[in-house]
């Protein structure tokens, strides 16, 4: 009877989390056009997949591309498939594996500390502004993170249980198929991160005799069948695969500044002070109790020592890459959620905290005033920064209160107005600066016929195929698409501005999108008939438009 109410409330936790983080990460998912690049990149590569039928080689904008490997395209065709080619669909996987990292660190998190720890760490991982922002955003990073956090978690579960138990066993299959299909997300770095973390574990234990108990063989045979077949199978459609694939975007990139993504190294630490917000006022205090354990006792104390190797590691890692983006440093989060939902479960107040919150309240605060004025012009937003303001007050005021009293109480508070605001902040987003030119391309939507030609002049639209759910001509730019314009026949699709121009003048109907400057410099040279424009684009055509009676 124990044993059956032990798993209820399990299955009770999860489901109410389920739905309460959910409806968080789901709310206003779809009240924006797709960002442009990353957004439209991810969101028309599966797109094509799914109108081709190719899901082995993919293609952007109908040439080859292979950065990054395809399992975030595979789960978008899915997405795609149900929900139809929208912008709620295109970000529904990126919060569906938010949504589950939640999850299985509260799994983590109760079998390794109570279930207290693991309610707090889930709570706390949801509402920290990066992992609840990029849960509304979609990038390959959100994905990586929740695999990983599903590879090491499942890891650890095997590391404290006897070998003997089946529960084991599956838990470290478990490892191996997360690991494999890490691989499959964001390629070397899916097994390096989680090879180099339990090296480190084991020798700083020295529990090298634990590896027999991790089913070697069985497990790398497994987790080669999980990342062979599609490597395979690109390597022999595509000959020229493997170096660009492996060696230049693997190796270069993280060695080398090619990506052109260079930040100084202590980039990330800035990025986690201030992406952990508002648990960022517990986070130096949770690691050094963390650590004092471990150094004190670093038997004992083994799954700390594993949730700071797991931190740290991935740290460290990304830290020394020469290519950094803010979302690279998203599987932390997962292992520092643990260890700061430990400490508040475990002590009763928090020196300095107060200050702290305090402080980044009063920086934060400066921001959004900042941003108010740089960004927000409608009435609506103006308003909705001012009640955001007034949270951010009220609640730091409420906190500071509690934080000096009981931690648990001034948790509770803490997420509750650190919800309200994220919700808050997410109606905004609309009101940004958005990077897309979806009214643009409605127009040439509503206009163009299927045997018109649509062209992206001098620069890349990268929205424009998956709003007109059609390939385009890209005239004098290649950037990431150029290896794969030098290995295919793509004429049609790309080509100089010398090829072009004589276009022009002929008898198709072309649909022309280009920026102001490049607008007001060859307008002087060519006919351009004027559709539409907006702040920095221009759409035009070279035969006036016939209105329909």
């Amino acid at each position: 009877m124990k044993m059956k109410n032990h798993r209820l409330t399990w299955l009770k936790d999860i489901f109410i989390l389920f739905c309460l983080i959910g409806f968080f990460f789901f709310f206003a998912l779809g009240n924006r056009p797709l960002a442009s690049p990353d957004e439209a990149r991810y969101s028309e590569i599966p797109r094509e997949m799914l109108v081709s039928g190719d899901f082995i080689t993919p293609h952007l904008n109908g040439i080859n591309y292979f950065e990054k490997p395809p399992l975030l395209y595979w789960a978008q065709t899915l997405s795609f498939k149900i929900g139809g080619f929208n912008e709620w669909a295109a970000r529904t996987p990126t919060a569906l594996f938010a949504l589950l990292g939640c999850l299985i660190t509260y799994c983590l998190g109760r079998y390794i500390y109570t279930r207290q720890t693991g309610l707090m760490a889930a709570g706390i991982l949801a509402s920290s502004l990066l992992y609840f922002s990029m849960a509304h955003v979609l990038t390959i990073d959100m994905m990586l993170s929740c695999i990983l956090t599903a590879s090491l978690s499942c890891l650890l579960f095997a590391l404290n249980l006897p070998p003997s138990q089946k529960k084991q066993l599956v838990f470290c299959y478990g490892f191996y198929l997360f690991t494999g299909l890490a691989v499959l997300t964001k390629g070397l770095v899916g097994v390096l991160l989680p090879g180099a973390i339990l090296f480190s574990w084991l020798l700083l234990l020295n529990r090298w005799k634990q590896l027999k108990n991790l089913s070697l063989f069985t497990g790398i045979l497994l987790f080669t069948v999980i990342i062979i077949p599609w490597h395979y199978l690109v390597q022999i459609q595509h000959p020229e695969f493997f170096n660009f694939y492996i060696i230049e975007q693997q190796f270069l990139r993280f060695f080398t500044l090619s990506a052109g993504r260079y930040q100084p190294a202590w980039f990330f630490l800035v990025i986690i002070l201030a992406g952990f917000f508002p648990w960022t006022v517990f986070l130096v205090q949770a690691l050094s109790s963390s650590l004092k354990k471990v150094l004190k006792n670093k038997k004992k104390y083994s799954n700390e020592l594993f949730l700071l190797l797991w931190a740290g590691i991935v740290f460290l890692f990304f830290s020394a890459s020469k290519s950094k983006l803010i979302p690279y440093i998203l599987p932390v989060f997962p292992p520092l959620s643990l260890l700061i939902a430990h400490y508040l479960s475990s002590h009763q107040k928090s020196r300095g905290a107060s200050l702290l919150l305090s402080l980044l309240s009063f920086i934060l605060l400066v921001a959004i005033y900042i941003a108010s004025k740089k960004y927000f012009v409608a009435s609506e937003a103006k308003i909705t920064v001012l009640f955001l303001g007034v949270v951010l007050v009220i609640g730091t005021l409420i906190s500071y209160i509690y934080l000096n009293r009981d931690l648990k109480r001034a948790y509770g508070v803490i997420l509750s107005w650190a919800i309200i605001f994220n919700l808050t902040l997410v109606t905004l987003t609309p009101h940004i600066g958005s990077t897309s030119i979806k009214p643009l391309i409605m127009k040439i939507k509503t206009h163009a016929k299927p045997h018109d030609r649509v062209v992206s002049y001098h620069h890349y639209y990268q929205d424009m195929p998956f709003y007109l759910n059609r390939l385009i001509t890209i005239v004098d730019w290649d950037n990431e698409l150029s290896f794969g314009m030098a290995h295919q026949h793509a004429e049609e699709l790309s080509m100089s501005s010398a090829a072009f121009w004589p276009l022009w003048t002929g008898p198709q109907t072309i649909y022309l999108v280009m920026n102001k400057r490049d607008f007001d410099k060859l307008s002087k040279l060519h006919t351009f008939y004027v559709i539409d424009q907006d702040e920095s684009d221009a759409l035009i055509t070279n035969h006036p438009l016939k209105v329909e009676h």
